[in-house]
């Protein structure tokens, strides 16, 4: 059996990333409701530019669409240090989730380096 989206191992790191990214954004409280709403499209950003990458024909466009989700991943990680910074995330859970973010985008990086060998 070939690779698929999900069994792309940046793909599954995203999600596990984008779960604890809606898990997070219930630590919100009420009155930062627009913080939450824009932590949860941002992680959805991630998967979401990565399965329209993947189902791209040709690598240019497979690539742009990596780098996008690289893009995100990155922004997630800044957004969950501000959530951080409020107090509405604990410091061992902001650490845990920006290794999950470290990862996350290291692993693109790799798939990205992947597809630019194969392009040329």
């Amino acid at each position: 059996m070939g690779e698929t989206l999900e069994t792309l191992k940046a793909y599954q790191l995203a999600c596990a990333l984008r779960k604890e990214a809606f898990r997070i954004s219930r630590c919100f409280p009420w009155d930062d409701r627009r913080g939450a709403e824009h932590l949860r499209e941002t992680a959805r950003q991630i998967t979401q530019s990565m399965a329209e990458g993947y189902h791209r024909n040709g690598y240019a466009e497979k690539i742009q669409f990596f780098r996008y989700a690289l893009t995100s991943t990155l922004e997630l990680g800044d957004q969950i240090g501000a959530a951080s910074d409020a107090g509405y995330v604990g410091e061992d859970d902001r650490d845990s989730r920006l290794e999950q973010v470290t990862e996350v985008a290291r692993v693109t990086r790799g798939y990205i380096r992947f597809l630019e060998r194969q392009r040329d």
